[in-house]
């Protein structure tokens, strides 16, 4: 679906019933489905883009993504994880 152009979003379902959280999605899209770090990072792009937050709240959380991108970048030494 991804590489066919589709916004994939990745989401926690059902809490109570499915024992994960949404950060636990992340991480097996990387280490269990194979995805490369940009793309999950793109994933969570992808979820702010189409949640119904205001166009300032979507802002918001997209500079708030990118910032977290740079900084764990920087922690892990990855240079261009997450550019695009």
């Amino acid at each position: 679906m991804i590489d066919a152009g589709l916004r994939v979003t990745l989401g926690s379902d059902d809490p109570a019933m499915f024992p994960t959280t949404l950060g636990l999605e992340y991480l097996e899209a990387h280490e269990k489905i194979g995805l490369p770090l940009d793309a999950v990072v793109r994933l969570a792009a992808n979820g702010i883009e189409a949640s119904w937050m205001s166009d300032d709240e979507k802002a918001r959380h997209r500079d708030e993504l990118a910032r977290s991108c740079l900084e764990l970048r920087r922690e892990l030494g990855l240079v261009g994880w997450g550019s695009g």
